[in-house]
């Protein structure tokens, strides 16, 4: 009995040994080792970068780097048994996972298929030039895992059109895309590829539409661009009407040749000698799933737990049409980039709140309800993309007469031949400056110089401020910039209020939406502003839109041009003879006290010009001396004030890089020179005080010549 009670407990001691002796990997019981080897050999159509062994813990994974040769891939291994994951490539990562084992493999690799591949092109017209990412052709035979960048070259007067695949567009080939450079990754599944190109004959003062399917839409703007400088696109109804379909996806707008973005009914460079091609920016709509719509009104299902770098709501949602964005609907969504429909013609308060990832929002100028409150919390908000629904309704003012002169100014951004003079203000600089006298004076003392001259100068409810911003986007090195700020605050700036986006102070636009007024005509401009520096942009939009609802629609080319000679003189200011006796036309007192308006001109716009390289003058507006009189009833009184006044400007823009021209004293005139406002010089004085300022100016830049 006990020589089997010790068998027993001998039997159970060894037992134990051996488990624990495994347990330890059998190296002894203060050491448990768990690596294990594998090793790739170098084989046929492959070799190994750097070391081949690895060394790695039991269960996990062995990572090797090898080199194929072009035209092989992968297809697993031989020796031990181990899983394999790969990616095809030349330079490829061969993954050994689950290794529990110590392994000696080599990599089994497998010849890809040839493909023949040569693009098709007429000869006559146009070329293909190929280039490949990975390997390179052998009499036109490539192998699948090549990677090609073929690019089309249409040889002189003629263009490129799109590629088509098996065969030329115009013989039944299916279309491929538009873009001159395409990149193929399945050579196999291209099959045969054409360049389809076209002649450029009689295209001049032509838009070219490409639309889908390799269809092209031609619109003629001879005539648009005998009133304009440059010529507007179609609207959204235009395009539905030559039957483009806006409906299945979002049309944002278009792309240039060179690149750039231009808005629905926006306007665009257009060539007198060849057509202007327009490639349309599509977007596929959101899965309609996220979202849920009640009677027309749409909202993200749960907006903040989905990862969406953009949103594009969806024209139609189970069948019914989206009119709305309701309250909510995106609040605290990741996306950055939003799509509106112009289905849609309200937008709810907090219908954004809080997505503080939101910089870029497309919509259409028909929407007729919405509110800055509805981006409440949106502090990063910066830019509005605004597409036109319909033509222009706005009647024919200086709003659309300016937005030719910024066109002017668009246009003169790539001539490094001239040097250009932008005076902007209020309405003392668009009624007070003759363009012709400062051109000539200029082209008579600046002779090394080409000067052309821009009047930006807006009555004060157009908001300064804001123009100045658009201004900006066309300013260049070497510009002259002249501001003449008036004494009426809002003119240049406009009263502050709390922003609902950054819910710090914001500059709080003029009532009366004259900015839209002038946009309108190309609402390009509109996408220059800031979004979040201003605090009811949207609510003078709506209010905007409501208001042009009962107007009749206009032709683009109907508004007003000024003549294209070089005095370019405001609308109803054309013969305004100078008033035979002095008089004044607002009575009450007057009082120097713009010191912090010109603080705020300093930050905000003289900070942006002399960033830019842009020499920067400041003057002073023309004043009616018989108003003046009212506040001061001797000269030296109003002398006094005025001194006073001038020397707190000089002193506020006292940098070097800001010169102050003159002094007010000497831009007060007798109330004879102004037409039918104190600030509205008449002809032909304005040619006076045209003078006076710019030799003044020319005084400087000459000075600064010489030094």
């Amino acid at each position: 009995m006990k020589r089997r009670l010790f068998i027993y407990i001998a039997i159970s001691l060894l037992v134990a040994f051996c488990v624990l002796f495994a347990a330890c990997g059998g190296n002894g019981f203060n050491q448990v080792d768990r690596r294990i080897t594998v090793t790739v050999m170098d084989g046929e159509h492959y070799s190994v970068v750097g070391d081949n062994k690895r060394v790695v813990e039991r269960g996990e994974t062995a990572v090797f780097n090898i080199v194929l040769e072009r035209g092989y891939k992968v297809n697993g291994y031989y020796g031990d048994k181990c899983e394999i994951s790969d990616e095809l490539s030349f330079q490829q990562t061969v993954t050994f996972t689950s290794v529990n084992h110590k392994s000696t493999v080599r990599v089994l690799t497998t010849e890809m298929e040839k493909v023949e591949f040569k693009p098709q092109s007429g000869e006559l017209i146009g070329e293909v030039n190929i280039s490949s990412v990975l390997g390179a052709a052998e009499d036109c035979v490539y192998y699948a895992d090549d990677i090609l960048t073929v690019k089309a070259v249409p040889k002189e007067a003629h263009r490129f059109v799109c590629w088509s695949k098996n065969n030329y567009l115009n013989s039944g080939g299916e279309f491929v895309g538009y873009a001159e450079t395409l990149e193929i990754k399945d050579i196999k599944s291209v099959g045969n590829l054409f360049a389809n190109f076209k002649s450029l004959t009689d295209t001049g003062n032509t838009i070219i539409y490409q639309v889908d399917g390799g269809r092209e839409i031609e619109q003629d703007v001879t005539q648009m661009l005998s009133n304009h400088p440059r010529a507007n696109t179609y609207t959204a109804v235009d395009l539905r009407a030559l039957g483009v379909d806006c409906d299945s996806r979002y049309l944002a707008g278009y792309t240039t040749e060179n690149g750039e973005y231009v808005g629905l009914g926006s306007r665009v460079s257009v060539s007198n000698k060849k057509a202007t091609v327009l490639t349309p920016v599509w977007k596929e709509y959101t899965d309609c799933n996220l979202f849920e719509i009640n009677q027309g009104s749409v909202k993200l299902k749960q907006s903040d737990q989905y990862s969406l770098n953009e949103i594009v709501v969806p024209r139609e949602i189970n069948g019914e049409k989206v009119t709305a964005i309701s309250k909510n609907a995106f609040e605290n969504c990741s996306a950055s980039v939003y799509y509106i429909p112009d289905s849609v013609t309200t937008v709810e308060n907090d219908a954004f709140k809080d997505c503080e990832n939101l910089i870029e929002l497309y919509m259409s100028d028909n929407i007729m309800n919405i509110n800055d409150e509805a981006f409440s919390g949106c502090k990063n908000f910066t830019t509005l993309h605004m597409n036109a629904y319909l033509k222009p309704r706005s009647p024919v003012d200086q709003a659309s007469v300016k937005t030719d002169v910024y066109d002017r100014l668009a246009l003169s951004m790539e001539d490094n031949e001239i040097t250009r003079l932008v005076i902007l203000g209020g309405s003392s600089v668009n009624y007070g400056y003759s363009i012709s006298t400062a051109e000539k004076l200029c082209s008579e003392q600046l002779k090394d110089k080409k000067i052309q001259v821009y009047n930006l100068g807006f009555n004060a409810t157009y908001a300064e401020f804001a123009q100045f911003e658009i201004l900006n986007t066309y300013l260049k090195q070497g510009d002259i910039f002249l501001h003449a700020p008036e004494q009426f605050y809002s003119a240049w700036y406009g009263n502050t209020m709390q922003s609902p986006l950054t819910k710090t102070s914001s500059v709080k636009l003029t009532d009366g939406y004259y900015i839209f007024r002038f946009t309108e005509c190309n609402w390009q401009f509109l996408s220059s502003l800031t979004v979040n520096k201003y605090g009811n942009l949207f609510s003078l939009f709506s209010a905007f839109n409501r208001n042009r609802l009962g107007s009749a629609e206009c032709e683009y080319s109907d508004h007003y041009n000024f003549d294209p000679v070089p005095e370019l003189l405001p609308i109803g200011e054309i013969a305004k003879p100078e008033c035979g006796e002095d008089k004044y036309f607002h009575s009450g007192e007057y009082d120097f006290n713009m010191d912090a308006s010109v603080e705020l001109a300093k930050q905000n716009i003289y900070s942006a010009t002399v960033a830019k390289g842009v020499r920067t003058f400041v003057t002073f507006p023309p004043l009616n001396r018989h108003r003046l009189q009212l506040t001061y009833d001797a000269e030296y009184k109003l002398q006094d004030a005025v001194g006073d006044y001038t020397a707190r400007v000089k002193n506020i823009l006292s940098d070097e890089s800001i010169n102050v021209l003159l002094t007010q004293y000497d831009t007060v005139y007798n109330g004879r020179h102004f037409s039918d406002n104190d600030y509205h010089l008449g002809s032909p004085f304005k040619n006076a005080h045209t003078e006076r300022v710019i030799t003044a100016l020319i005084s400087v830049m000459t000075s600064e010549d010489i030094r």
